[in-house]
């Protein structure tokens, strides 16, 4: 059984939500938009001159611990090189393109990446194309301005997701990790900067400290071994760009942080949803979810040493044992303009762990917020 693609997510965010806990985020598909604040007059592809506002999308995923874990949750990885970029109008609810059914707040702007797959780790090997909610800054502004006016869905800028930090660009050879949600539709990133890796430099560290290296040695040493040979041998004067000595040492690392695991008296029990039906438990290693019309379902719940590692260091630093018991999530009096949080329905957490010997037991409830219900920057 597929291990459940948010159960540590909700963990991650569970220390940064104690901080900030009204976030500025939406879920994909009823993404938040804020016009940025300056306009920007740059270069279109056809070497056109075009003034453009972007609206910028924030939109929540769940980050990886790990390769392995990236590797496990992805349906298929692979090296590909970019052949061409396009946009296309699509409909957010189906990932298709829009029906007369189609509400205009469900159309949303994608961008296409054609790409040519030259090595295979996991999946299907005979993918052509990628989509990435959003579009591009900076470039191919009259194409996407045109496309937008065209599906009727210009809403006076174009949108571009805030997890996409770099562009992804045309003819250069990337690591990509993508989720196949349904055969009609076509693949996409889990969390962009965790997902796409520009081969010009295997070692860059994303987020989480992820390189494709990483990725590509999560798979096996061996098939690191035969893909940094390739490497070299195609990129012969690599060492006028990449440091040698910083490619020595990422060498010579480990490849997992669970060769550094140490002994940690750590466990908890974390209940959310409506009624708080929903439950992950480390002690007993289940997982309840709330069904809504059929009651609940447990199923088996597996977290790696490294997992339960990375989570404990979360709570250590955040100092979670001197929260209330009862907590009351911070509000900014500064809301970003245009970004609202709707919480649909309210969910009620109860955070239960014992840690280094210490049981702490807080509760909190999430809020459908308004302008002025929005966390700090």
């Amino acid at each position: 059984m597929k291990k459940l693609s948010y159960l540590l997510f909700l963990l991650l965010i569970l220390a940064m939500f104690l901080i900030s806990a009204c976030g500025q985020s939406a879920q994909i598909g009823n993404s938040a938009m804020a016009p940025i604040d300056n306009n920007t007059t740059v270069p279109s592809a056809t070497n056109a001159t075009t003034v453009v506002q972007y609206l910028e999308m924030e939109a929540s995923y769940r980050p990886y611990f790990s390769a392995k874990g990236l590797i496990e949750e992805a349906d298929a990885v692979f090296i590909g090189k970019v052949t061409k970029i396009s946009f296309q109008v699509l409909d957010l609810t189906t990932a298709l393109p829009p029906t007369e059914e189609t509400m205009d707040r469900h159309l949303s702007l994608h961008t296409i990446y054609d790409v040519d797959v030259e090595v295979s780790y996991k999946g299907d090997s005979s993918i052509k194309q990628i989509r990435q909610m959003g579009g591009i800054k900076d470039l191919y502004i009259e194409e996407q301005v045109s496309v937008l006016k065209n599906a009727n869905a210009w809403k006076g800028g174009i949108p571009t997701l805030e997890a996409m930090k770099e562009n992804i660009e045309l003819g250069q050879t990337y690591l990509f990790a993508v989720g196949l949600f349904d055969e009609t539709v076509l693949p996409t990133f889990y969390f962009p900067e965790q997902s796409i890796y520009n081969m010009h430099n295997p070692f860059e560290e994303h987020y989480n400290n992820l390189t494709a290296k990483s990725v590509i040695s999560a798979f096996g040493q061996d098939k690191w071994d035969t893909y940094w040979h390739k490497w070299k041998t195609d990129n012969p004067d690599w060492e006028t760009w990449i440091d040698k000595d910083a490619v020595d040492r990422a060498l010579t690392a480990e490849n997992s942080i669970s060769d550094d695991i140490i002994s940690i008296d750590f466990n908890f029990i974390l209940k959310y949803g409506v009624g708080a039906k929903n439950m992950i438990n480390t002690f007993n290693g289940t997982y309840r979810k709330d069904l809504i019309t059929t009651s609940t379902e447990e199923t088996e719940l597996h977290l790696t040493d490294e997992d339960m590692q990375e989570i404990y260091k979360k709570m250590k630093a955040i100092n979670i044992l001197n929260y209330p018991s009862d907590y009351n999530p911070p509000y900014s009096d500064n809301p970003k303009p245009g970004v609202e949080r709707h919480v649909e329905p309210n969910q009620t957490y109860i955070l239960e762990l014992a840690i280094d010997g210490v049981t702490k037991r807080i509760t909190w409830v999430d809020l459908n917020c308004s302008d002025t219900c929005v966390s700090p920057e």
